[in-house]
Parts: structure tokens; sequence; C-alpha cells
């Protein structure tokens, strides 16, 4: 009556790791998609930011137009001379801003796609490490069930050895 019992132990342990490996490498393979997923956002994110960053380039474009216009016109309203003076230096006051205004717009595009990118690089790498954790789980889970059942074996060995003796 012994050997059975011990067999059915031996059978269930080696059967309960598997099970748990298997629910351990699901959760695994879970995680890593819900991570390259996110990788996908991030990439998403960083065209979005070029998108949005071309918008404001034209907006600083039209702004930038408007104020030498309206620069142009305050100062012929005056009957001053446009090309010299004071005229000239607040034209070139304009351009420098819209110059600074564009290459601060290019270094946040630059910023926010580097962190983008590193936020991709991040989530890709999680979900590469959990597919590694859930094969590492799997694995030990297989290696677990099969020494429960040569220790089963064993065991029913050492049991009918003393029934013998």
């Amino acid at each position: 009556m012994a050997t059975p019992l011990l067999i059915a132990g031996s059978l269930f342990s080696a059967a309960s790791s598997v099970m748990g490996a298997r629910a351990a490498k699901e959760q695994s393979e879970f995680s890593a998609k819900q991570n390259e997923q996110n990788a996908e956002i991030a990439e998403a994110r960083a065209l979005r930011a070029a998108e949005i960053t071309a918008i404001e380039r034209g907006h600083l474009a039209n702004r930038a137009g408007q104020a030498r216009g309206t620069t142009n016109v305050s100062f012929a309203g005056g009957t001053v001379q446009l090309g010299s003076g004071s005229p000239q230096d607040a034209l070139m006051d304009i351009a420098d801003t819209e110059t600074f205004d564009k290459m601060a717009l290019e270094s946040n595009l630059e910023s926010e796609q580097f962190g983008f990118g590193l936020q991709r690089s991040q989530f890709l790498n999680q979900a590469q490490l959990d597919r590694s954790r859930g094969n590492s789980a799997l694995t030990t889970g297989f290696l677990d069930a099969g020494s429960s059942l040569l220790g089963g074996a064993t065991r029913v060995k050492m049991f009918n050895d003393k029934k013998r003796s």
C-alpha cells in the first residue's frame, strides 16, 4: 500500500512543479508583451514629439515674419529709412530671436527623442529579461519535476528493499 502512495506523491509533486513553471512562464510572457507594447508607445511618443516640433517651427516662422512685417510698417510709417540704423538693428534682433528659438526647439526635440529612445530600449530589455526569467522558471520546474520523480523512485526502492529484508 505504501508503494502506490509514494509513487502518487512523487507524481503529484512533479506535476505541481511543471504546472507552477508553466504558470511562471506564461506570466513572464505576459509581462514581456506589456513591455514591448510600452516600447511601441515610447517610439510613437518620439515620433509625435517630432510632429509637434514641426508644427511649432511653422508657428515660430509665422510669428517672426509677423514681427518683421510689423517692424517694417512701424518704421516706414515714421518715414525712417529701412535699410540702416535702428530699423536694421530691430530686424536683426528679430532674426536673432528666431534663430535662438529654433535652436531651443531643436534642443528640446533632441532631449525628448533621446528620453523616449532610452525608455524604448529599457522596455525592450525588460521584455527580454522577462522572457529569460520565464524560460529559466520553466527549466527549473522541469528539473524539480525530474528530481521529484527520482526522489520518489529512490524512496520506493528503499521501501521495497526494507520490505524484503
